[in-house]
């Protein structure tokens, strides 16, 4: 099974050591859906702007990338 690794960049940047062991490429492309998610719930309760990326990786060099813009405002 492929390990994949998930480097998270909120504004900093956090590298994935451990990685996580999954069946393929589409399970890679749903968990970086949930960390996403995750993240920007997170995010959201500390501020009103959250721009993130999950860049993944697996141990055979290959790349994918998600990005997420969420933008609270209030309009009156």
């Amino acid at each position: 099974m492929p390990r994949y690794f998930f480097d998270i960049d909120d504004g900093q940047f956090i590298a994935d050591k451990d990685g996580l062991d999954l069946p393929g490429p589409a399970d890679a492309r749903e968990q970086t859906k949930q960390v996403l998610g995750e993240l920007a719930l997170h995010l959201l309760d500390e501020r009103d702007f959250a721009q993130l990326s999950v860049e993944v990786r697996d141990s055979g060099g290959r790349r994918m990338k998600g990005t997420l813009v969420m933008m609270i405002e209030n309009i009156t």
